[in-house]
């Protein structure tokens, strides 16, 4: 392994298997209780709810990765089923996807390049409230290779999934970055999938600028951003990946 890679490697391997707490100790409170991030001031958008649609083997088959995106804009109704794909599924607040320790440390943003209804600019997702939380008004055209990357043409949003480490390193340590990956790789199949489902396109990015959409998005030091998903209106039969 590379000198850097194998470094953090040895700083979060298990070497031996963990011993389970008591039966009748409680686990830690830091340990149980679930942490979702909100902006209460902030004006709130209510997402429409979107039918699911589509065989699961098919839609499979026609997940792709695309570059080229239409200059159609898409719908709140397509943001809200792409969003939505990663919602709260149970009363105890289990989500579509896995999350280790059901800490769930990664939250969803939506940034706006060309939707209906939307303004342009910076969108938290609440999944609690199924809602978008409008954090302000910005022209993203200037930053879009910087969220989307180069490879990414003319995307109509971007979802972008963050991790709060410290919901995740009480419990797992150093583990709860390479978690926070697995987590949002879990998501981001899941808004694909749901994506195929409306003949939209994404693009799955690692490629972006970190310190470009941390200070777009005004987040703290325990807040980083991880992976990003471009989103828009495709010609399905144009070449993907």
């Amino acid at each position: 392994m590379l000198p850097d890679i194998k470094a953090f490697y040895d700083s979060i391997r298990l070497t031996e298997t963990p011993s389970a707490p008591p039966a009748d100790q409680p686990a830690p409170a830091a340990h149980t209780r679930l942490f979702y991030k909100e902006y209460p001031r902030f004006e709130r958008i209510e997402l429409p709810e979107v039918r699911p649609a589509g065989d699961l083997q098919e839609l499979l088959d026609q997940r792709r990765s695309y570059r080229d995106f239409l200059d159609a804009p898409l719908t709140l109704e397509d943001v809200s089923a792409l969003l939505t794909s990663c919602r709260l599924t149970t009363e105890d607040e289990r989500r579509t996807y896995p999350s280790g320790g059901m800490r769930y440390p990664v939250e969803f943003y939506f940034m706006a390049f060309r939707v209906e209804g939307l303004e342009t600019g910076c969108y938290h997702y609440a999944i609690r409230r199924n809602a978008l939380e409008v954090l302000w008004p910005a022209d993203l055209e200037p930053k879009s290779d910087a969220i989307t990357s180069v490879y990414s043409h003319n995307p109509a949003g971007a979802i972008v999934m963050t991790s709060v480490l410290s919901r995740a390193h009480v419990k797992y340590g150093n583990r709860a970055y390479p978690l926070s990956l697995l987590e949002a790789g879990h998501a981001a199949q899941t808004i694909q999938l749901s994506a195929a489902a409306r003949g939209l396109g994404t693009r799955p990015i690692c490629g972006f600028v970190d310190s470009e959409i941390a200070s777009l998005l005004d987040l703290t030091e325990e807040e980083i951003p991880i992976y990003v998903l471009a989103a828009g209106n495709v010609d399905r039969n144009a070449e993907s990946s």
